[in-house]
């Protein structure tokens, strides 16, 4: 790791079920998935604590990681991912066509049907860091989505 970046972010690897908008729908990692991210962690040896996601798909690969390389772990919902209301689980084929071309072109101002709302994401997501922050860790690595 660089002495100029603070903090390394890794994203789950490929999940049982194939490409879907899982929110938090707890589903494992794939064999692939989890060798994509331990390919990842291999890459570097520096970090000096774990924050994670609590999904398995997450928190799983956190918890071994942590225990091979005697580093603290904290699972944070606040780095869980978005709550898709009426999409959990689905995949893009199955949601309306003209609802899924709002969320692509805009995010941040298209909330799908009973879902989180992104300013509800974004504030969530800052609390989060700001528990990193607060931490005062040097180097952590952190397990999200």
């Amino acid at each position: 790791m660089d002495n100029d970046r603070f903090a390394d972010l890794l994203r789950h690897g490929e999940v049982v079920g194939g490409q879907r908008f899982r929110g938090t729908t707890d589903e494992p990692l794939t064999t692939a998935g989890l060798a994509q991210m331990r390919s990842v962690a291999a890459e570097s040896t520096c970090w000096a604590v774990l924050f994670s996601s609590p999904s398995r798909r997450c928190a799983v690969f956190a918890r071994d990681l942590a225990e091979e390389r005697g580093l603290r772990l904290e699972l944070m919902p606040e780095l869980g991912e978005r709550r898709f209301g009426d999409w959990e689980n689905r995949s893009a084929a199955e949601i309306p066509i003209e609802e899924l071309k709002r969320f692509w072109v805009d995010p941040a101002t298209y909330t799908p049907p009973n879902a989180e709302p992104f300013e509800e994401l974004r504030e969530r997501v800052l609390r989060g860091w700001g528990r990193v922050l607060a931490h005062g860790a040097k180097y952590p690595l952190l397990i999200t989505h």
